[in-house]
């Protein structure tokens, strides 16, 4: 009872669980009374058990994009641990994920829950963008305000000159960049709409992300391994964690709002360096065969050679021998393939974790993008920045440098390197 009523330290609620009449019924004697309380607390420990372990739903009917399907204990499981256990606190506390992630993420939904209590964080008023040097009257609600999420210390700062108060000091500077970061925005020091936007964002909505966000780290594999790529679509990031330790991190770019990066979890298998790219039939369909229609030479400057069909003795075709106004995207036959090279789509290496959206991880040409704050750009695979360190990294156990990557790349020449030790890639 005691841990149901504590359920909303995991981001559930007391309520969900019979809560009320359970606590009304404890005491009670008669066989009838007894044996409908016995009833009440057993499904209750069902019901918080499994959403403890594996979430309260079902996440691919939430979204046919989440391709996780956790499995929590069966009700045999659950009756025969909490039977079989010294006290039954300890064990339905050893149900949730036993993860330090989730162990932070909780600690800080209690913060801002309590924050919450107090009431809200000041409210920094609309005024013209501030930039750093500049004297603005809102600049000491400013100061406030970072203070009370922690992001700026008047104990440590410097105190504002007598009349400076006003005046957005490298301080507060350095406080906003902090907020900035945390917040995936462009660390740039300027108060702009965006960071003024996140900055007012109401503490009921912080705690309601986190508590959201809870249930997702449930919906995951208790153990992601013991080496594992792990790649955050939120804040664009992936990082490689071995042990304990994370020993690698990149930024990503990932797939547009309309070519959403799916969300799963399978194991990379095999890396390859000067890859082809094989497009895909709804990128060549809808994407290239337009530019073929208008000019039959245009994928050839590209590398992009064509074939007649997918099948293993397709010959090489002529673009300038094919009536392309004679095909649509629906029924187009052919198989584009753009050569290894500087301008493949691919870049110079790939990831490969075979599954069945045709995702994986790899180099790009448009390097630039890495720069932006918000990079999601392309049709649902996840550009890797540095991709060659990436790969020095997960071959470093098969005694692969970068400079030995670096050479493979520059001799031109593809290669598949299979990975002795395969390593799970969880895309969330």
């Amino acid at each position: 009872i005691d841990a149901l009523i504590d359920a909303e330290r995991h981001a559930l609620y007391p309520g969900n669980y019979d809560i009320g009449t359970i606590a009304l019924l404890l005491g009670v004697t008669t066989p009838t009374a007894l044996a409908d309380f016995e009833m009440r607390l057993s499904k209750a420990l069902l019901d918080y058990g499994r959403d403890l372990s594996a979430g309260r739903v079902e996440p691919s009917e939430v979204d046919s994009e989440l391709a996780i399907f956790p499995e929590g204990p069966s009700a045999a499981e659950l009756l025969t641990g909490v039977l079989n256990a010294p006290e039954p606190a300890g064990y339905l506390a050893s149900l949730a994920p036993a993860s330090p992630n989730y162990a932070r993420l909780q600690q800080k939904l209690d913060e801002y829950r309590a924050a919450a209590a107090m009431g809200e964080w000041t409210k920094v008023p609309e005024d013209e963008v501030l930039k750093p040097g500049m004297n603005q009257a809102r600049v000491p609600v400013l100061r406030q305000r970072l203070a009370q999420s922690g992001h700026y210390d008047p104990a440590t700062a410097p105190t504002p000159a007598p009349g400076a108060e006003t005046v957005y000091d490298d301080a507060l500077v350095a406080a906003v960049e902090l907020f900035q970061q945390r917040h995936g925005l462009d660390v740039d020091g300027v108060v702009g709409p965006g960071t003024l936007a996140a900055l007012n964002v109401p503490l009921a909505d912080r705690v309601r992300q986190m508590e959201l966000n809870m249930e997702r780290r449930r919906w995951m594999e208790d153990d992601l391994g013991e080496n594992y790529v792990f790649v955050n679509l939120a804040d664009f990031e992936l990082k490689v964690v071995k042990g304990p330790k994370t020993v690698h991190t990149a930024r990503v770019v990932i797939g547009k709002p309309y070519h959403r990066t799916p969300v799963f979890s399978e194991t990379m298998k095999y890396i390859e360096i000067n890859p082809y790219w094989n497009v895909p039939r709804s990128i060549a369909g809808n994407e290239l065969l337009p530019k073929l229609k208008n000019d039959p030479g245009s994928l050839k400057r590209d590398g992009i050679r064509i074939f007649s069909s997918y099948a293993s003795d397709a010959y090489e075709v002529d673009p300038w021998s094919v009536n392309w106004h004679g095909y649509s995207a629906k029924g187009f036959p052919f198989r584009l393939r753009q050569d290894s090279g500087d301008g493949n789509a691919l870049g110079r290496i790939k990831f490969m974790f075979p599954n069945r959206f045709n995702v994986y991880l790899h180099d790009t040409p448009s390097k630039s993008l890495f720069a932006r704050a918000v990079r999601s750009f392309s049709h649902g695979c996840v550009r890797v920045q540095n991709p060659r360190d990436f790969g020095a990294v997960l071959l470093a156990d098969q005694g692969w440098s970068r400079e030995e990557i670096d050479a493979v790349v520059a001799s031109g020449e593809r290669k598949v390197v299979n990975l002795e030790r395969p390593i799970r890639v969880h895309i969330t």
